[in-house]
């Protein structure tokens, strides 16, 4: 029940902030110094993506990741065909959200709202499954990061990233404001809730090293 009562307050809180959460990350990413669409393209690059590859996105937001996940699976003659089975006409990038709000901003033309600790999608749907932003809210981030790792395919990159500054980070004025801003920048890297199966499991630092990133990779069976 904790749980749950812990989703409908973000859930909540996240549909308030829909119409202002972009000015307000632009202004954010303004003091704290950040070159915010070069980090999330090094994020997007972390998935290993190519051409024709299908992408969820966990925890989408106002989409300001999906012009890169767009960029990088779009195929040479720009169809839609998902994955590499080219009688799929599934779209190449699908965008998940607990906030109804947050998805109706979205320009993605698949929309799926739903907690992110039960997707509602089949195992091994997507090549590719990325996260960015919410890991520190979710009402059980262990369970969230089992059910990307459920539904990427075998061999394909799980990214989970969020708010977490690494040590040499973690003094002075930047870490004052930024934990002021977004106390989630004290948190740490959740690397004992990545699920025991993943393999390769790899720990990256985004966002002047303010913003953890842990990439794991399905088993291939």
């Amino acid at each position: 029940m904790r749980g749950y009562r812990r989703i409908r307050f973000w859930r909540g809180v996240y549909d308030l902030w829909a119409p202002v959460f972009d000015p307000a990350l632009s202004i954010a990413n303004f003091l704290l110094g950040y070159d915010d669409p070069s980090e999330r393209e090094n994020l997007v690059s972390l998935l290993g993506l190519r051409p024709g590859d299908s992408v969820l996105e966990v925890g989408a937001g106002t989409g300001r990741n999906l012009s890169f996940l767009q960029a990088l699976t779009r195929n040479q003659h720009g169809g839609q065909a998902g994955g590499h089975n080219p009688e799929s006409r599934a779209p190449l990038v699908v965008a998940q959200d607990l906030s109804g709000g947050m998805l109706r901003r979205l320009s993605c033309a698949c929309r799926v709202q739903s907690m992110a600790e039960a997707l509602p999608f089949s195992a091994n749907s997507f090549d590719a499954v990325l996260h960015y932003g919410a890991l520190n809210v979710f009402g059980d981030p262990g369970a969230a990061l089992a059910e990307m790792l459920r539904v990427v395919r075998p061999g394909g990159w799980v990214v989970a990233s969020d708010q977490g500054m690494r040590e040499e980070n973690r003094h002075g004025w930047r870490f004052r404001v930024a934990r002021g801003f977004i106390p989630f920048f004290a948190r740490r890297p959740p690397l004992d809730l990545v699920p025991a199966e993943a393999e390769d499991v790899e720990l990256h630092w985004l966002w002047r090293g303010d913003c953890f990133a842990i990439r794991f990779r399905k088993p291939v069976e």
